[in-house]
């Protein structure tokens, strides 16, 4: 697991810096870290996207003095629903866009069902949620595969992008 390091090391920047960016009152992040995710899982595979997905919470978690609290344990869902989710639309014919969308609408979904679990919102209410957090998931899910097209991997040729690392519409990922 040696090559998930520039991945791990990517997300824990894009998590702290998006933590110091957005107060954390807002209910609603773009999930930066989750383009390293993307990134392990296009260019590693599934394994890679998880593990990734684990450390950089934790990590994060504990750089920003939020680990083993409520909030560590909604992010860390909503990641590994992502992870799985974008692992899984990665293997049908559509773009990096669409994968990325498709792991935060994911993740919205995951944390809404926590918060119903928990019993920090009713079924009623987090069902009355589902459209509006779907809708910021895929949201910025297009904004993370955006990004995660421009992150410095080694030398990471997504299926998807062109080798301009300028995303190509017409290409699809095999």
């Amino acid at each position: 697991m040696d090559g998930l390091k520039p991945y791990i090391l990517m997300g824990t920047a894009l998590g702290v810096l998006e933590s110091l960016l957005i107060p954390p009152f807002l209910p609603f992040r773009l999930g930066l870290a989750n383009a390293a995710t993307l990134a392990a899982v296009l260019l590693l595979g599934t394994r890679a996207g998880l593990y990734t997905t684990v450390v950089r919470t934790l990590a994060v978690s504990a750089i920003t003095g939020g680990l083993l609290s409520l909030p560590m344990f909604f992010s860390l869902a909503g990641g590994i629903v992502s992870a799985i989710t974008m692992s899984a639309v990665a293997l049908l014919p559509v773009s990096i866009l669409a994968v990325s969308a498709s792991g935060g609408a994911a993740s919205m979904v995951a944390q809404l069902a926590l918060f119903a679990i928990t019993g920090s919102l009713s079924i009623d209410t987090s069902l009355v949620l589902l459209p509006w957090m779907s809708s910021w998931g895929i949201l910025s899910g297009l904004a993370v595969g955006l990004i995660a097209t421009r992150l410095p991997c080694p030398r990471a040729e997504y299926p998807a992008v062109s080798g301009s690392l300028r995303i190509d519409p017409q290409v699809r990922i095999q």
